[in-house]
């Protein structure tokens, strides 16, 4: 299991830095971000232990808001 501020190495050769993660209909997602260049980002699905970018437009946008309200709750504990 993958943890906030883990790096990983994806497909594209790249390293991103886990930011968040949230759970969804009995699976694991992540919002990642590259560690070089902070406008490029991801969210992926965590199956068999490997990481799946996320396309899908309306699960895209549930995950926003999931990231979102999970950040919002963050905060407050702050």
């Amino acid at each position: 299991m993958l943890d906030i501020k883990d790096i990983v190495k994806l497909d594209d050769n790249k390293k991103y830095i886990i930011m968040s993660k949230t759970f969804l209909d009995d699976n694991t997602y992540y919002y990642l971000l590259d560690q070089k260049d902070y406008t490029n980002y991801k969210f992926c699905l965590e199956k068999d232990d490997s990481l799946i970018e996320v396309d899908d437009p309306v699960l895209l946008n549930n995950l926003v808001k999931l990231f979102a309200k999970g950040l919002r709750q963050e905060l407050k504990e702050l």
